[in-house]
């Protein structure tokens, strides 16, 4: 089995982390990260996740940091996010990039999690893919879930349910509204 790691999630969770602060006597108050000490973590990290999950190889899935579609067709789109990415995270991520040990994909305009459902529902792998993101996102996405704690499946038609579900509803989170006054009664 294939562990596709939501990269941008676990890396920035990881980075956000290992951020100290320092408050020194005069008032000032400074941030710095340790570069070497993040990567150690990170491949600690995915190293536990392959054991736990069972899997034998791992792909790590990156936004392209140039441009998204979604911002083309829809400005707004995570415009209430901070915009600062933690200490490390990039010098990290670009480390990951250039490891010729390490798989990544990105794939140009897409998000981690396109690259992720992308991934998994290639004929190539044929189901032996498991997504680990913990985004809430993925839900729409069919196949192998991995939680932290058990591989579980989402059905075709759960992961259909879910994304029509976010096109009604919108999602606050990445800045679009769905139907004003929408009530959505499940059958569950």
């Amino acid at each position: 089995m294939i562990l596709l790691i939501d990269g941008d999630l676990h890396l920035y969770r990881e980075a956000s982390a290992m951020e100290t602060e320092i408050r020194w006597d005069n008032g000032i108050h400074t941030l710095h990260s340790d570069s070497a000490a993040l990567l150690q973590s990170m491949k600690a990290k995915i190293q536990a996740a392959l054991e736990s999950s069972g899997c034998s190889k791992a792909i790590l899935c990156f936004s392209d940091p140039v441009e998204n579609f979604r911002r083309i067709v829809y400005p707004p789109y995570k415009s209430g996010r901070g915009n600062r990415k933690p200490l490390a995270y990039w010098w990290v991520r670009d480390y990951f990039l250039a490891e010729e040990d390490t798989t990544t994909r990105i794939i140009p305009m897409l998000e981690a999690d396109d690259v992720l459902g992308i991934t998994q529902t290639n004929p190539k792998y044929k189901g032996e893919t498991v997504i680990w993101s913990g985004d809430k996102d993925l839900k729409q996405i069919p196949g192998k879930h991995w939680d932290g704690k058990e591989i579980f499946e989402v059905s075709p038609a759960e992961a259909d349910y879910f994304f029509y579900q976010q096109v009604l509803t919108g999602d606050a989170t990445d800045g679009y509204p769905g139907c004003p006054e929408l009530v959505i009664v499940t059958g569950k």
